[in-house]
């Protein structure tokens, strides 16, 4: 597998983000939009040794726990990640999320919790309650400068391959200050290579793949 491939992929579980995650081929996949029980085509935006993200493209087989959204724009504004989900349900994955968080991050003991949490309270009506919202906005002008800054980005970037090579030449240990410097800069990224990076990790190439793992959401 690589990047842009299809794959299908059954949602088995929903990622504390309400993304939908499923595997394939031993890797487990992040995917937005996508809910327990879907089965799905998907492209792949970015894939690490263990696990990857993934772009919902088309749905196979909706889950029985799927229904509309009632926004329609939930799917681009992003804002409800897990609207597509039936309301019952929704409420079991916030409960079940604030019981494992106690649990893991709090320290509490999981007969305890059964003992003394209380089921979730839902509503009667689970909309039109907020008192807050964030409207993103944007013309096609901003949206070629949004292209032409990811490509910028994309061009800046210093693959580790790249990195490797430059620290192991001349070039490479007249800016690092000498050759041992070079040598301990190149034996770094070697070591990083092999734990998966793709590229430097200075703070500076560090912050631009945050931003291009973003890519997806950004030309949208």
């Amino acid at each position: 597998m690589k990047k842009n491939d299809f794959i299908t992929l059954e949602i088995e579980d929903i990622g504390v983000g309400g993304e939908g995650i499923g595997k394939a081929e031993g890797v487990t996949f992040f995917v937005k939009d996508a809910i327990v029980g879907d089965v799905i085509e998907a492209r792949i935006t970015k894939l690490k040794k263990h696990y990857g993200y993934a772009r919902l493209m088309k749905i196979l087989k909706p889950s029985g726990k799927r229904k509309e959204a009632k926004c329609p724009v939930a799917r681009q504004c992003g804002g409800c990640q897990i609207q597509e989900m039936d309301y019952g349900e929704q409420l079991k994955f916030k409960e079940r999320k604030v019981r494992n968080n106690l649990e893991r991050i709090g320290g509490f003991d999981r007969a305890f919790l059964g003992r003394v949490m209380e089921p979730i309270c839902g509503m009667e009506e689970p909309f039109h309650y907020r008192n807050k919202a964030q409207y993103p906005i944007g013309t096609d002008r901003e949206a070629a400068q949004t292209q032409k800054y990811i490509a910028e980005l994309e061009a800046d970037i210093m693959p580790i391959d790249n990195l490797i090579g430059f620290a192991e030449s001349e070039a490479g240990a007249k800016v690092f200050g000498g050759a041992e410097a070079a040598g301990q800069v190149a034996a770094h990224a070697k070591e990083i290579k092999a734990a998966g990076a793709k590229y430097c990790d200075c703070p500076a190439c560090v912050a631009v793949a945050e931003i291009l793992e973003k890519k997806g959401d950004l030309l949208q």
